[in-house]
């Protein structure tokens, strides 16, 4: 019998939830974690982050590792904004280029334009074609997720290099993998770091189609690497490593983390925590782990600039709720400005009054 708070224990230990990582320990993390997007809402150039889980300041160390182009910038997961190491554009092509033997009369135009007078921003790229940005901009979207220019994004400053991705990169084997034996790697990555896995999860973080994801997910049971499992009333699948830790009876650390959107754990699981936390008046602004467990969220408005919290929602009774309150209400704090940023409500309940109350 395994056990699920065993596995939540091993989740909040494998994504440095219980010790946070030192620089080597979070660059293995991030490769594993890849295409990292960034923070959800963030504005235009923001570095990616694995939030809460540096012990050192994280800012700095990826926004070295993005200039010096130890990570690159891409588009995957259905053409979102993501970072990997370099030195995967192998693996990553093969799975996500899109297409990338049939260009468009415009793509093939702007690749042209780079490949012959090099380097060159939008502003630039205008003057050589005639075209508008917004018609521009999409064609290098679409390239980027063809894995055949790139985006210099040294910087936070919206006035960015792009060049063809062979002169920058012109080692990368682009037919190193064959798309299987790529998801592969990344399913047991995956496994990992979430520890119990199923179809959907895949499909919710990687977004890539269902047949493909069964086929590798069926290779990788067949050699017994994932092993098909049912804890409590859910089926899914787990290294055959782990199980003998899944049978020992480990309960979680005792913690709450306010993730955004973006978060590889939330991008995981975001197939059924958009259905099941969905508010009628409030946009979702984060959710809440809570020992290892999505119990809440974080509702209200974004804004360029401080978010409008207007309550804390949960999933748990109201003696569990009131006994945790402050330490649920100190970790949204830290999540946000608690002073640009103030909560509203918990619960419903209004905390400006409560605070009237108490004095």
């Amino acid at each position: 019998m395994l056990n699920s708070c065993s596995v939540r224990n091993l989740l909040l230990q494998r994504q440095c939830f219980g010790g946070k990582a030192d620089r080597i320990a979070y660059d293995e993390l991030f490769r594993l974690m890849s295409p990292v997007q960034p923070p959800y809402w963030c504005r235009p150039g923001s570095p990616p982050s694995l939030v809460f889980r540096a012990k050192f300041d994280e800012y700095t160390h990826v926004f070295d590792m993005r200039k010096r182009r130890t990570i690159v910038k891409g588009r995957f997961q259905g053409g979102a904004v993501a970072y990997i190491f370099a030195d995967e554009l192998p693996l990553f092509t093969s799975i996500y280029a899109k297409d990338k033997d049939s260009l468009t009369f415009y793509e093939a135009e702007i690749l042209e334009l780079l490949r012959r007078e090099g380097p060159m921003n939008i502003a630039l790229m205008k003057e050589f074609t005639g075209l508008l940005s917004k018609k521009i901009t999409p064609v290098l979207h679409k390239l980027q997720q063809k894995f055949l220019v790139f985006e210099d994004q040294d910087d936070n400053e919206w006035d960015r290099a792009w060049y063809p991705l062979e002169t920058e990169f012109p080692d990368v084997d682009k037919e190193k993998f064959n798309k299987i034996q790529a998801l592969r790697t990344i399913i047991i990555r995956f496994a990992y770091l979430n520890v119990f896995i199923n179809i959907e999860m895949i499909n919710s973080f990687y977004k890539i189609p269902m047949d493909e994801i069964r086929e590798a997910v069926m290779e990788l049971e067949s050699e017994k690497k994932l092993v098909k499992v049912t804890i409590g009333k859910e089926q899914g699948y787990v290294m055959d490593e782990d199980i003998p830790f899944l049978k020992k009876e480990l309960q979680p650390l005792k913690s709450i983390f306010v993730l955004h959107r973006n978060d590889f754990l939330v991008k995981s699981n975001e197939y059924w925590l958009k259905e099941k936390y969905k508010h009628g008046k409030y946009n979702v602004l984060q959710y809440i782990l809570i020992d290892g467990e999505f119990r809440g969220t974080v509702v209200g408005f974004f804004k360029n600039g401080p978010f409008i919290i207007e309550d804390v929602v949960l999933d748990m009774d109201d003696t569990e709720a009131d006994s945790r309150k402050q330490e649920i209400l100190e970790a949204v704090r830290l999540a946000n400005n608690a002073a640009s940023s103030p909560i509203k409500r918990y619960r419903g309940k209004n905390l400006s009054s409560e605070l009237m109350d108490i004095r």
